[in-house]
């Protein structure tokens, strides 16, 4: 009877064991998911980071102009305004690119 204890209890350390190690245990690399979601990541950050890219640009070409042709009474203060506006968003193509070379993308601005 004894022997019968002293086996069962060799069995299960023996299975204790195999699950921590198989637990500790790492495959060669992420995921596949992993690698999708980051790229998908990637992705919108890029689409993002390009349809920003391509507002400010208009925006610095045109933006004047269009406060100009409006005839406001409040030009001075839209010019202004605009000024920040492009500070702002040239701040945050910047955030935007630092986060495009963090997750392993390409970074747009040097």
């Amino acid at each position: 009877m004894n022997d019968r204890k002293d086996l069962n209890s060799r069995s299960f350390k023996l299975d204790r064991d195999k699950i921590i190690q198989s637990l500790q245990r790492r495959g060669p690399g992420r995921g596949i998911g992993e690698k999708r979601i980051i790229q998908e990541r990637i992705d919108e950050l890029n689409t993002l980071f390009h349809n920003l890219q391509q507002i400010y640009g208009f925006l610095t070409q045109q933006g004047h102009s269009i406060i100009n042709e409006s005839g406001s009474m409040l030009a001075p203060q839209s010019h202004q305004n605009l000024d920040q506006l492009l500070t702002l968003l040239e701040d945050f193509l910047w955030v935007l690119n630092c986060a495009i070379a963090k997750h392993g993308g390409q970074p747009k601005l040097f």
